[in-house]
């Protein structure tokens, strides 16, 4: 099938291509939580511009004269600097859905980490949907029929982080119809499970229609 991420450019940078800063000292508000605090409700657009160009290798800063936003290029949380991207181009290559919704194979989940800290692990879940129809979107609890994110309504994986990296398989759903799509997520935390990232999203589309 054809698989889809949200990718982002911190790719790039992970990968050590692209237009990644190298040396140059880190901002001392270079996560959402701090970037807000620092500019305070009467700053100016000037004020957040600036921010965004010290911050801008692992920030996304939208400044405006009413409204700023913030997001992590890593999937940071707003107040941490860890983070990670999944590689698109591992994710669906080991998985095949026919034209008649049978599936087999596995979901790759490879990771590549920004700034790890302590003891760390990947997680990913998918929906375990036995079928998909070909209209709907196969995506959290109510697409695989348990209702309220019961854990037997995911398939999952861990893997610890070593060094900069880290990786896990989930088995492929037994069946996905025709131009049907089944999402996913992943995400970093700690050992005893407490998430230090946001989620990146993932999905994986039956080409056949």
């Amino acid at each position: 099938p054809a698989a889809q991420l949200n990718a982002s450019q911190a790719s790039s940078a992970l990968n050590g291509t692209g237009t990644e800063v190298v040396g140059k000292p880190l901002g001392t508000n270079c996560t959402c939580e701090k970037a807000f605090s620092s500019l305070g409700a009467n700053s100016s657009k000037a004020d957040c511009q600036k921010l965004q160009d010290s911050c801008s290798y692992e920030l996304e800063l939208g400044c405006s004269d009413k409204v700023n936003t913030c997001m992590g290029k890593f999937n940071q949380a707003g107040s941490g600097t860890v983070g990670f991207v999944l590689d698109a181009n591992k994710l669906a290559e080991a998985s095949f859905c026919g034209p008649f919704g049978k599936c087999l194979g596995e979901l790759r989940l490879v990771a590549r980490v920004w700034r790890p800290e302590g003891d760390l692990r990947l997680a990913c879940a998918v929906p375990s949907v036995s079928t998909a129809n070909a209209t709907g979107n196969a995506t959290g609890s109510t697409a695989s029929g348990c209702p309220g994110g019961k854990d037997d309504c995911m398939k999952k994986c861990t893997a610890n982080v070593k060094g900069k990296s880290a990786n896990c398989t989930i088995p492929m759903v037994p069946n996905l119809a025709p131009g049907a799509k089944l999402t996913g997520s992943c995400w970093l935390e700690k050992s005893e499970g407490t998430k230090v990232t946001d989620a990146d999203y993932f999905a994986v589309v039956n080409k056949y229609k």
